[in-house]
């Protein structure tokens, strides 16, 4: 069974070990089918904002699951939501690659 879009951020604002941000959602292409990426924006204590860049996609029976998160103002950053994005695709490639260059389970 998929899951929307919609249903994966009631998803994840129902649960109570989750932030109750809301994701903004988008397609990935290049990464097989049904990947995705979201983008949640966490306003801190103190007045920093910090990006989480999340990217999912399955290889057969794999679930590959990479985030990276950085301030967007602020203390370290800033650190641009397009650099999260581009840096969580780039690791997801390189574990997509390695599953496929690994032989299938007897």
């Amino acid at each position: 069974e998929t899951l929307s879009g919609e249903e994966l951020i009631r998803a994840v604002t129902d649960t109570a070990l989750v932030p109750t941000v809301t994701a903004q959602i988008s397609p990935v292409s290049g990464l097989g089918t049904g990947a995705i990426s979201a983008l949640q924006v966490f306003h801190v204590s103190g007045g920093a904002v910090t990006d989480r860049v999340t990217i999912l996609a399955r290889y057969r029976n794999v679930i590959i699951d990479v985030y990276l998160q950085g301030q967007a103002n602020g203390g370290f950053g800033p650190v641009s939501a397009s650099s999260l994005q581009a840096g969580a695709l780039a690791v997801a490639r390189v574990v997509l690659a390695d599953l496929k260059a690994e032989p299938p389970a007897a």
